[in-house]
């Protein structure tokens, strides 16, 4: 259908699959560095009594920009 050879098919879906695979390892890479972030350098100054609480309504509209405090 696409008038290669065998070989040059074999050859691209080798180096796709390649991209592929490639592409996982960075994501879980950059995963993993966000998450060490995290833990290194934002949680330590965050407030325990904050940590963890989830934000209400109106917190997450103000950070997000919504409504008349961030319009």
């Amino acid at each position: 259908m696409t008038g290669e050879t065998k070989t040059g098919a074999i050859r691209r879906a080798l180096q796709e699959r390649k991209e592929r695979l490639s592409y996982r390892v960075v994501r879980r890479e950059r995963s993993a560095d966000l998450r060490r972030f995290l833990e290194d350098e934002i949680w330590p100054v965050v407030p325990a009594a904050v940590l963890g609480r989830p934000l209400s309504r109106q917190e997450e509209d103000d950070l997000l920009g919504y409504g008349p405090n961030g319009a």
